[in-house]
């Protein structure tokens, strides 16, 4: 890969955690500021990606643990060379809903895969491309488990295979992310995504903010 010059932001945290939202008000914080963005998400991000998404989310028949995690390593590999590496290299800012981490916390820490082995992939599937910073939206299980039971008495909102899954998976995906965050302080921030959806939104565009001006002084002034 050539030198970037983007800005790459990963929004992570478990079910329910608002990540989609957060998302999409972060795009237009930074389209008020006419800074060129983009909002895209793992897995479905391409359209080879969206015919994986479907299969890992709402598939009948359920895939091994390493098969799960060979079609998320596949749909991030699409990801990166046809989206995320292209605009980045194009000098746009990337907003992500969900990216590898997930894979750490989700199928390591909730599978037990062994991390080792699911790090390989993500490498490879990444190109060893990193991501400037990632804001874990935290929510504690009892707050999930209110909003599974309100998810399941709706006839109008489907299940994800995930959001099926019992609570102490969920536990487990979240002591991986914890993990994560623990491992990189400089790159990971926490968010209390139990807070209203402006104050989550006020705390991470307060996170951004303290970040954002080095990839704008490296711009040299260039107007996007």
């Amino acid at each position: 890969m050539s030198k970037r010059k983007g800005f790459f932001i990963i929004l992570e945290g478990g079910e329910f955690a608002g990540k989609t939202t957060q998302a999409n008000l972060l795009l237009k914080y930074f389209q008020r500021l006419q800074i060129s963005a983009i909002k895209t998400k793992e897995p479905g991000g391409t359209l080879l990606g969206k015919k994986i998404r479907r299969l890992l989310l709402f598939s009948r028949e359920k895939p091994d643990f390493k098969a799960e995690a060979f079609l998320f390593s596949a749909d991030r590999s699409e990801h990166y060379s046809k989206v995320i590496i292209p605009n980045l290299q194009n000098n746009k800012v990337i907003v992500s809903d969900r990216g590898w981490p997930s894979t750490i916390a989700y199928q390591g820490f909730g599978r037990g895969i062994s991390l080792k082995f699911l790090q390989y992939l993500i490498n490879e599937a990444t190109f060893k491309v990193k991501p400037d910073l990632v804001i874990f939206l935290d929510i504690a299980p009892e707050v999930y488990a209110k909003t599974w039971r309100e998810r399941q008495a709706s006839r109008n909102k489907r299940l994800t295979r995930f959001e099926k899954e019992k609570i102490d998976f969920h536990r487990k995906v979240r002591e991986g992310f914890l993990y994560l965050a623990e491992q990189d302080k400089s790159h990971w921030h926490i968010v209390d995504a139990a807070q209203s959806k402006e104050k989550v939104s006020s705390d991470i565009i307060s996170i951004v903010n303290k970040k954002l001006p080095k990839y704008l002084n490296y711009q040299n002034g260039h107007k996007r």
